[in-house]
């Protein structure tokens, strides 16, 4: 058997176990519910804008706060030198 006919059966494996979890996610509500809440969860903790805001903030206080010491540049403030 050749690389290429085992990698395209793997894919094949794959592609059908795929469509077969797909149909289980649509046929069962409880299963559905469960992966929307972790989902849902999971974007609250890993997307979530407050700590973006906070460093973005940090850095405009930082550039602030070095733009009137003489030989500091924003551009060097705000890459921390």
């Amino acid at each position: 058997m050749s690389q290429a006919s085992i990698g395209a059966g793997l894919v094949r494996k794959q592609v059908v176990a795929l469509a077969d979890a797909a149909l289980e996610v649509i046929r069962d509500a409880s299963l559905r519910e469960s992966l929307e809440t972790q989902a849902h969860h999971f974007v609250e903790a890993e997307h979530d804008w407050k700590p973006l805001l906070q460093r973005m903030a940090k850095l405009v206080e930082t550039v602030g706060a070095r733009e009137h010491e003489p030989g500091r540049s924003n551009t060097r403030a705000i890459a921390g030198r």
